[in-house]
């Protein structure tokens, strides 16, 4: 592959779509900021799958809250207007001080006591006029298949974490999987901390609490990502991404998951760019990137839909719940 070529699909991870759900999401968060100004901080759990843009989402609101820093009795004092830490597995009282520390500018997040690193927070967090703070990842506090990493840490970390909410006086919010909501239910004093619960999930076909049949934000999602993608890498599809049948292969290997829509259309340029360099990409090259192993997690089917007739695949998506009669005609 040549360098230009590398640019040109290294454009790909530039690409930021926004949808309903995103927007909805985004647009909760911050009311319980506004309303934490005038009032007890709401404490947010933002909860959806991998892939779903919960990062990109954090990420872009932290932007919102950028501060300058300004000069005051002759120091230059730093503002932290709002962070964003992921935290790490095994999760611990200390890896999310030093998480917290970091993320304010602390020079020295490991050392001194607890109860010193403490105070260096709530310190920090006035002079630096913070209104935001996210952690995300914090399904790692539970290891896989449901078990706790170790108990005895695990109760720590929660008691301290709703010591911790009771003291800030800016929204927290705690991200990552479905785990997240599961932990902060398991404890009713924390789940009564976290009054706003908010959940990201799969691009849907059709429109949420509407009837069957209405459009989702899959279809424009899709067509405008390949819009966006021909741009930015300069290439062409010889097939029409907005044909419903293409529509349907790509809902069936994705899973309707905004990240895995991405991976698709970067593995089948790549393709493409092996084989030829005319900049033309192929249902061929689609058919290639779907067989990766990055898809078994998202894919809706028993297997490649770009290797199974249609009937095969509207039957397994009908039988998955995921389109019905409505869509098909």
């Amino acid at each position: 592959m040549t360098k230009e070529w590398a640019e040109r699909i290294a454009r790909i991870k530039k690409i930021r779509l926004c949808h309903a759900n995103f927007d909805r999401v985004q647009s909760a968060i911050r009311t319980c900021i506004t309303l934490s100004k005038y009032g007890s901080p709401m404490h947010i759990v933002l909860t959806g799958p991998t892939g779903v843009g919960k990062t990109v989402l954090c990420r872009s609101l932290i932007q919102e809250y950028h501060k300058d820093p300004i000069i005051s009795d002759g120091y230059r004092r730093r503002r932290v207007g709002g962070f964003y830490a992921q935290l790490g597995s095994p999760i611990s009282i200390a890896a999310i001080m030093q998480a917290i520390l970091r993320s304010l500018g602390d020079p020295f997040p490991l050392t001194g006591s607890y109860g010193s690193r403490e105070g260096r927070i709530f310190t920090l967090l006035d002079t630096a006029e913070t209104e935001l703070i996210i952690l995300d990842e914090f399904h790692h506090l539970e290891a896989e298949g449901g078990a706790w990493t170790d108990p005895k840490n695990s109760n720590e970390v929660i008691n301290w974490l709703k010591w911790l909410l009771d003291e800030l006086k800016c929204p927290l919010v705690l991200a990552g999987t479905a785990k997240v909501a599961a932990l902060v239910r398991g404890d009713g004093q924390l789940s009564r901390r976290m009054e706003k619960s908010l959940e990201m999930y799969h691009l849907p076909v059709y429109a949420p609490e509407t009837d069957s049949g209405t459009p989702g934000d899959f279809c424009s999602y899709s067509d405008q990502y390949a819009l966006e993608v021909s741009k930015a890498c300069e290439v062409t599809f010889t097939f029409k991404p907005t044909d419903d049948h293409v529509r349907m292969l790509i809902l069936a290997a994705t899973g309707g998951n905004p990240s895995a829509i991405a991976s698709l259309h970067r593995l089948a340029i790549m393709s493409s760019v092996t084989k030829r360099s005319d900049g033309k990409v192929t249902m061929d090259d689609l058919l290639n990137a779907a067989d990766e192993e990055v898809f078994e997690g998202f894919m809706a089917t028993s297997r490649n839909p770009f290797r199974m007739d249609q009937a095969t695949v509207v039957q397994e998506l009908k039988e998955r719940g995921i389109i019905d009669d409505a869509l098909v005609a």
